[in-house]
């Protein structure tokens, strides 16, 4: 992650001023890091890790319901006749 993140100056070389100054701030807050540093950092914070992770969880499992309406909305909509929303 932190490759992606050192690299990732490069790949803004064409966007906005704005964006170049975000990934510059960005870019000055990566360091090495090393397993003890994570492994202290977990210890400390791990409430709020497990509610990060928890929230991922979530936002995917919204996502997935939403593709869902709209796969099922679909299916009506092409057994009645109607044009699909989508085509596939």
């Amino acid at each position: 992650m932190s490759d992606i993140l050192s690299n990732l100056d490069e790949s803004v070389e064409n966007c906005k001023d704005l964006t170049k100054e975000q990934v510059k701030e960005m870019s000055e807050q990566v360091v090495s890091v090393d397993e003890d540093t994570v492994l202290a950092n977990l210890a400390e914070n791990k409430n709020h890790i497990e509610l990060l992770m928890a929230k991922m969880k979530m936002q995917s499992a919204m996502h997935d319901y939403m593709n869902f309406g709209y796969s099922l909305a679909d299916v009506f909509l092409t057994l009645s006749a109607n044009s699909p929303l989508s085509a596939v």
